[in-house]
Parts: C-alpha cells; sequence; structure tokens
C-alpha cells in the first residue's frame, strides 16, 4: 500500500494505482494541465472507498510506503486508463530509420 500526501491531507491506495497517478500527475505538470480523476482507496476506517482528486501543474504531491495497512487490489482498468491519459500528453519519441532499408519509404510489396 501507499500514502499519496494530497492538499495536507493523506489518502491511502494500491501501490500500483499510486504510481499511475503520479505518472500522470508529472506529466500533467509538464502540459501546463490539469485534471479529475477518480482512485479508490481505503479509508481510515479500513472501508473501501474512492477520491476525486484534481491534479496539475499546481499539484504538490509526494508518496510513502504504508508497510502497515492491508493490501487493496489495483485496479488494472485504471491504471491502464491513467498511463493511455500519461501517454497522451507525451511527445511521440522519433524512431531512427535504418537508409539502407527502402521499406520504409517505398511499399516494396506493390504489384
Amino acid at each position: 500500500m501507499l500514502e499519496l500526501h494530497y492538499t495536507g491531507d493523506r489518502i491511502l491506495m494500491a501501490d500500483a494505482v499510486g504510481e499511475a497517478v503520479m505518472r500522470y500527475a508529472s506529466a500533467l505538470a509538464d502540459a501546463q494541465t490539469s485534471d479529475v480523476i477518480v482512485v479508490p482507496i481505503v479509508r481510515e476506517d479500513g472501508e473501501a472507498s474512492t477520491a476525486e482528486l484534481l491534479i496539475g501543474p499546481a499539484s504538490q504531491l509526494y508518496s510513502t510506503p504504508a508497510p502497515d495497512a492491508d493490501d487493496l487490489e489495483a485496479d488494472a482498468a485504471l491504471i491502464a486508463d491513467l498511463d493511455q491519459r500519461t501517454r497522451r500528453l507525451q511527445p511521440s519519441l522519433a524512431q531512427p530509420v535504418d537508409r539502407a532499408d527502402t521499406s520504409a519509404y517505398f511499399d516494396t510489396d506493390m504489384a
């Protein structure tokens, strides 16, 4: 489990979810934009719940391990969604082209 420190408070969540939130928050800050996300958390009474977070350039987030907390299963669909949102904000990386490989420029299978 991971404690995400947010707006002077802390939120307990699955490690993988917290890591995805941090990656997305970093990408939002780089892009100078913000978003609202809903994440599964564990309340102080131990019950599962959700939290709505506004994250962006002004967000001051940090995370710390919460080893004594009961594990909350990571929401794979949420993590995939956050990772997709993160990728959309990041510039795509150019791939080098092998100049000797003409198939990169021409369709060599034309009949």
